[in-house]
């Protein structure tokens, strides 16, 4: 019995072994749309012991896939049974910047200033970068803030990450005005790159974007006069908070909620 080692050299276009060796089962891995690789692989994690066959019998083939996602991390599929017609697949998984296929998932970190999972810029991180918040890349259209003369129980928080609990009281009380989506609506519908899970950020996190991104000179903003934002931060029953980012400071303050100012919507998402 031989021992190997399966690297990265498994997303090569094949793989042969020395002494006419053969492993146990091949995957025939089908590329799919977001693959970058495709060919014959031999999906074993990195570091188990395999037996290697002396021999010319050829070997049973079965069908495998291999996709990319975010670009960060590679994954081959391949039945968990013998029994090719059950649906249960097991996953082995290529982490950015590694050499060896895991099982366990990827985990990566991130920094302020960097790309986050759904492309957008983090502007602030937890746990040591493992999970945070980033800010789309992109003006959403103005949109009034909603629900005028009605106080929202739950979407008054203004710290950094309390957007995501007011956009679901926001929406939850379905602040609809005359057929126009609420900005809290406009954000939760937002996806990018196929990523969805998108929120109104609270006058907090606006105000973190605003000196972390805006002023940093970080891609995705209009840095020419004036901007105006709405957060998802409530003030009372008509008014709500919102932010203007300028050249050189930022201010905020409450406007009515049922006017379509030129107040813009800018969604972020946590991860």
């Amino acid at each position: 019995m031989k021992t190997i080692v399966i690297t990265s050299a498994l997303l090569a276009s094949s793989i042969g072994f020395a002494n006419g060796g053969h492993i146990a089962n091949r995957v025939n891995l089908e590329e799919n749309k977001s693959a970058e690789s495709s060919g014959e692989f031999s999906a074993l994690p990195s570091n188990i012991p395999v037996s290697i066959v002396d021999t010319t019998t050829d070997l049973e083939t079965i069908n495998g896939k291999v996709s990319t996602i975010n670009d960060k991390t590679t994954i081959l599929s391949y039945p968990a049974e013998e029994d090719k017609m059950k649906t249960e697949f097991r996953s082995l998984k290529l982490c950015k910047d590694s050499e060896y296929l895991q099982q366990e998932s990827c985990e990566y970190t991130y920094k302020v200033g960097d790309t986050g999972p759904a492309g957008g810029i983090v502007y602030y991180t937890t746990d040591d970068g493992k999970h945070g918040l980033e800010v789309g890349l992109e003006d959403l259209p103005a949109s009034p803030w909603g629900c005028f003369g009605n106080a929202i129980t739950g979407a008054r928080g203004k710290n950094i990450g309390d957007g995501k609990a007011n956009t679901d009281a926001i929406l939850t009380a379905d602040c609809t005005i005359a057929g126009v989506k609420s900005a809290a609506h406009v954000a939760a519908s937002y996806s990018n790159n196929g990523i969805s899970g998108w929120h109104l950020p609270s006058i907090g996190s606006l105000k973190e974007i605003y000196y972390v991104v805006y002023r940093s000179d970080l891609p995705g903003f209009h840095r020419s006069g004036t901007h105006l934002f709405w957060s998802s931060t409530e003030d009372n029953a008509e008014r709500a908070w919102l932010m203007i980012f300028g050249s050189t400071d930022v201010e905020d303050y409450p406007d009515y909620k049922n006017v379509i100012t030129a107040a813009k919507v800018r969604p972020v998402r946590s991860f």
